[in-house]
């Protein structure tokens, strides 16, 4: 395993920490301000500003390189997860999950790409079942640990701290390793296959 793939592992895992972590916290909220049925609703709102967030970044032709808009976009995600901490009722916690929501599609795409960057074809298939099994995983253990998490003092407001902390973690691992994944990329965008079925970096 490279550095490259295995940084674009810990993208995919931080992901399913956000989503795992996400879905409790929010559960958890609505349930405490006694609108246990709006929880729905409220993850809803994250999800329709992520494919609106998606499309919008379809849309638009950019010069930057996906491996320099990865840790912008993981740096924003983290920053925009501190916005439920500051909600006191549901309809603000709406409000509050739309800019993270906005960070999510945009994330997974560069992160997507990046995969077909620096991945040899013969083995592409193969990296993208090691990373949606990594965000499986993370969307199960954070699940898991935040449920706890919230039936503590802290109450929803402990769960959304999760996220933040290992967003910001991920973050500043991909503005390290920006460099290494840019130059793990040829002109092209594709990494040379060499027939050895063996990720390059």
């Amino acid at each position: 395993m490279t550095r490259n793939f295995a940084t674009l592992l810990a993208v995919n895992l931080a992901l399913g920490v956000f989503f795992g972590s996400m879905q409790v916290s929010v559960s958890a909220f609505a349930d405490v301000h006694h609108a246990a049925s709006a929880a729905g609703l409220l993850y809803g709102l994250m999800s329709a500003a992520s494919l609106l967030a998606g499309l919008a970044y379809g849309r638009h032709r950019r010069h930057t390189p996906p491996a320099a808009q990865l840790p912008l976009i993981l740096t924003f995600l983290a920053c925009a997860s501190l916005l439920p901490l500051l909600a006191n009722s549901p309809w603000q916690l709406g409000l509050a999950l739309l800019l993270p929501g906005a960070g999510v599609a945009p994330c997974i795409i560069v992160s997507s790409t990046l995969i077909e960057s620096v991945m040899d074809r013969s083995v592409l298939t193969q990296a993208f079942t090691w990373t949606n099994s990594a965000s499986a995983a993370g969307i199960a253990v954070s699940a898991a640990a935040v449920g706890r998490l919230v039936d503590g003092p802290g109450g929803p407001r402990a769960g959304f701290i999760v996220p933040f902390l290992v967003l910001t973690a991920t973050a500043a691992l991909t503005w390290s390793s920006r460099h290494a994944l840019t130059t793990g990329t040829t002109a092209s965008g594709q990494t040379p296959s060499t027939g050895s079925g063996r990720p390059r970096g």
